[in-house]
């Protein structure tokens, strides 16, 4: 007899159910980020609708932290009103031996931090900002910020780093 469908998933409902289908595949995410495999096909695509059924707003980071522990950090991308489910999300996580999961993006030291897009580096001593100030608004915060090697060309390029740069505060 031949199986022409895959068995359906049972949907996430709650937390224990996320770890329960985690669990069951610890093993091919770990081999995955272990080996530099398809990451994005074989654990991002699997793992981001899943967090998605617990609820919208939940995001992930995921690597290695020597050669035999794999960490996965949930995060709310800066939406606090979603940070104590994250960090209940966490709290129910289950003790595997190569797994470490963290609640949000633990916080860098500017100094030490960064970030190479593009072939261009963003760090504090290449990035600057500056207020604009407004009489009519002067409770509004509103700031500029900038990179040295900025061009018409590479806009978007640093756009996008200063974003991922500013995303790891």
């Amino acid at each position: 007899m031949f199986k022409f469908f895959k068995a359906q998933e049972k949907p996430i409902k709650n937390y224990e159910d996320f770890w329960d289908w985690f669990r069951t595949n610890e093993n091919s995410f770990f081999e995955v980020l272990k080996k530099d495999g398809n990451v994005e096909r074989d654990f991002t695509n699997k793992i981001f609708p899943k967090l998605s059924q617990l609820r919208d707003g939940f995001f992930f980071l995921a690597g290695m932290i020597d050669n035999r522990v794999a960490e996965l950090v949930l995060t709310v991308d800066g939406v606090v009103k979603h940070i104590p489910f994250i960090e209940d999300l966490v709290q129910k996580a289950p003790n595997l031996d190569n797994w470490n999961f963290t609640a949000l993006k633990p916080a860098l030291d500017i100094e030490n931090v960064k970030i190479n897009i593009g072939g261009y580096e963003f760090n504090s001593q290449n990035l600057s900002f500056y207020p604009i100030e407004s009489n009519l608004c002067p409770d509004e915060i509103d700031i500029v910020i900038a990179h040295e090697d900025l061009t018409d060309d590479n806009k978007s390029v640093i756009t996008n780093g200063i974003g991922l740069y500013l995303d790891c505060f």
